[in-house]
């Protein structure tokens, strides 16, 4: 999850792109990068920011 997430933000594919590479829905890719589902799974960043002790990042995020 955290793989398609950088991907679609940093441009490097279409969400379509992404679902066919993973063999899922552009549904499904469009909620995982909109933290509608797999919400569970934090990103590289919002796990830095916990790490530091930034809990208004990571209550923002809801992590």
């Amino acid at each position: 999850m955290r793989v398609i997430r950088r991907d679609y933000a940093e441009g490097h594919c279409s969400q379509d792109v992404l679902a066919n590479r993973y063999g899922v829905s552009q549904r499904l890719i469009s909620g995982i990068v909109r933290r509608e589902t797999w919400i569970h799974v934090a990103d590289d960043e919002l796990l830095a920011a916990w790490k530091r002790g930034a809990p208004d990042i990571v209550s923002a995020a809801n992590f």
